[in-house]
């Protein structure tokens, strides 16, 4: 089974120009995925010495955590909206890294929408450093609508130098 997981997680990485991509489903069904997670972990530790740089994009929650399918990040990009909930969900987003004892380097916060309204003593009292925002933007809303991939915005876009600058933030050599 285990060879089996392996080869199937293997041939589903997509090779795209510039980057690879593994997209990753849902369950079908209910039960257990201890064993399948287990599998994932190990495969993913076998993918990631492949490359120079991997990001695992999880589905909002606690859960993708929880299963621990990566031990170590570099980087622990948390994304959230502008508001106290969504921040204090992020605080425990963080929390849990440290409470799963999962090995992290920076613990970056990003907001994915404007800044304003926020309360500056929320943002300091999150054991998070912002990284920076990605402000609303049209361009962004346009591919959205359309099915067009973000890698389409133009580099005049709002997001798109956001996003120019989280990544001099991000990627150090």
């Amino acid at each position: 089974k285990d060879r089996y997981i392996e080869y199937k997680v293997q041939t589903s990485v997509i090779e795209g120009n510039g980057f690879d991509l593994l997209a990753m489903g849902k369950p079908e069904g209910p039960g257990c995925y201890c064993y399948v997670n287990n599998v994932l972990r190990n495969v993913v530790d076998k993918l990631i010495k492949d490359y120079e740089y991997v990001i695992i994009d999880n589905e909002a929650g606690l859960e993708h955590l929880s299963r621990r399918t990566t031990r170590h990040a570099d980087t622990l990009l948390v994304v959230a909206h502008n508001t106290p909930v969504a921040l204090r969900a992020a605080q425990r987003v963080s929390d849990l890294v440290d409470e799963l004892k999962i090995r992290t380097g920076k613990k970056l916060l990003l907001l994915n929408a404007s800044v304003r309204g926020v309360s500056q003593d929320l943002l300091a009292d999150l054991k998070l450093t912002l990284a920076g925002n990605i402000p609303d933007d049209e361009a962004v809303a346009g591919l959205s609508v359309s099915g067009e991939p973000v890698w389409k915005l133009p580099a005049s876009a709002p997001a798109y130098k956001a996003l120019q600058d989280l990544l001099n933030k991000v990627i150090t050599k």
